[in-house]
Formats: structure tokens, sequence, C-alpha cells
């Protein structure tokens, strides 16, 4: 799988300021952040399958602008023929260039697992981006959510969850 459809962001970004009255003895200051690029094919990113079961993370946007200290709001769609159970808990992870590391606390809580029938979306969760309600300075860069989904499997064997995951970048 390709990294996500989005525009490729900036790999670099240079922000220069100066003290208003140091504006002619002392020279401006110059700070390069390096944004790492796209993070590899994840195949979780699409529709995951096990036999009749099928799931999918959607989000509302690829990109969010720091500045607008908004969240991503996101929903499980069941794409499969298998009642899913969804919970509100979620990670994020955030991309350094070569591992995905916690951005956030793991947004866990004790709550009851929901029914979302074949065809239907779970309702929107949300995840802050913005240091206040997430406990966290974001950075630009790659960013994920990730689900885990979880079905009634007609053997009671033991099973893994669906895991389901979406990427977005946010900019300054």
């Amino acid at each position: 799988m390709t990294a996500p459809s989005s525009p490729r962001p900036p790999t670099t970004t240079t922000t220069s300021s100066a003290s208003p009255r140091s504006h002619r003895t002392s020279p401006r200051t110059t700070t390069t952040t390096t944004i790492p690029g796209p993070p590899p094919g994840d195949p979780r990113t699409g529709i995951v399958r096990d036999g009749d079961v099928a799931a999918e993370l959607v989000i509302d946007r690829r990109q969010l602008d720091l500045s607008e200290k908004d969240k991503v709001t996101f929903r499980v769609v069941n794409r499969g023929d298998v009642q899913l159970k969804v919970g509100a808990p979620f990670d994020m992870d955030r991309w350094t260039g070569h591992r995905w590391v916690k951005a956030c606390c793991t947004m866990t809580y004790h709550a009851g697992l929901m029914p979302v029938e074949p065809g239907e979306s779970s309702p929107p969760g949300k995840a802050p981006v913005y240091e206040r309600e997430a406990g966290f300075t974001p950075k630009p860069g790659w960013y994920r959510i990730v689900k885990m989904v979880h079905y009634d499997n007609e053997e009671n064997a033991p099973y893994e969850p669906l895991i389901v995951v979406k990427h977005f970048f946010m900019h300054t």
C-alpha cells in the first residue's frame, strides 16, 4: 500500500525571529525543523478483513493546521457481514521518520462495547491535536489514529481484534 494520496508535505520548514528592540543590533535567529517524509504503507489503513469480518477507520480530514486547535474526527465503518463491537479507546502516534511513537496518552477509560451492524458506522470519536486538551505539544508531521475493533466469532475460539489505522498530516 502506498502513502496517503494527499500532497507530499515539505521536508523542512524555516522560521526567523528577532526581538523588536534589537532590529538594528542583533542578527535574526533562524530555526530549521526537519519533517519526516510519509510513513511506509500499512495495510491496516484500508479495509481490514478477517473472513466475513471487515472494518475501516475513516477520518474527516487528511491534513490539519496546528493553528486551528481542532480535533481529528474519526469513525469505524463496518464493511463486512458480521456485527462489530467498538469501544471508545484509541491511540494517537507520531511518525519519527523511522518508527511510530506514542504522541499522547492512550485514550482509554472503561466503557462498554457498542455494536455496529454491517453497513453502519460507529458514532464519531474525536482526537485532540492541540496541547491544552491533548496533553502533549504537537509538532508538524505525520500522525495516525489506531483503534481496535472486536467481534464475536462463532467457534468461541480465541481471536485477535482487528486493528484499523488512518494517517493524517499536521502542518503549521
